[in-house]
């Protein structure tokens, strides 16, 4: 048959080595414009989902549609907190107090960023308000030490 003396077979390796790397390049190149479209595909669905967000629909009833609720909401909108316990509290509070069975997911939405911002600003209020108290006892502590005190040599008559 056919016999390959040692610089043809060395030949024959190097091309089989440049077949794999470009066969390993394609699959980079179809992987990565695979991830494109998924992620291109994902941000559409998210578009949607915002715009839908704005129309009012039914309020959910019963725990599996709460659930669906809220993971349509954190899923849709960048949230505040990552915390899902939170997002579900402010919606449920909020849902206890509505008076109409109908709101807009970006109601609660909006919801839980003004939550969220009040939060900080009193978190903020409060640092305030302690640092001045502090400063406010640091300035009056030595007023009391350097106030002139009576001096008296023993009891007067």
């Amino acid at each position: 048959m056919w016999e390959l003396d040692n610089s043809q077979k060395i030949m024959h390796g190097y091309n089989l080595l440049k077949i794999i790397h470009f066969s390993y390049c394609i699959i980079l190149i179809v992987s990565a414009y695979y991830e494109y479209m998924v992620n291109t595909l994902n941000n559409i669905r998210r578009f949607f989902k915002q715009l839908l967000g704005f129309l009012p629909e039914t309020l959910p009833q019963g725990a599996t549609a709460f659930d669906n609720f809220v993971t349509d909401v954190i899923e849709t909108w960048d949230m505040p907190t990552p915390l899902r316990s939170d997002i579900e509290y402010v919606i449920a509070m909020n849902i206890v107090g509505q008076n109409s069975d109908r709101r807009s997911k970006m109601y609660f939405v909006r919801l839980i960023r003004a939550a969220a911002a009040k939060q900080i600003a009193h978190a903020n209020m409060q640092r305030i308000y302690n640092e001045k108290k502090a400063e406010q006892a640091a300035q009056s502590q030595p007023a009391e030490v350097t106030a002139p005190q009576a001096v008296t040599n023993g009891p007067q008559q």
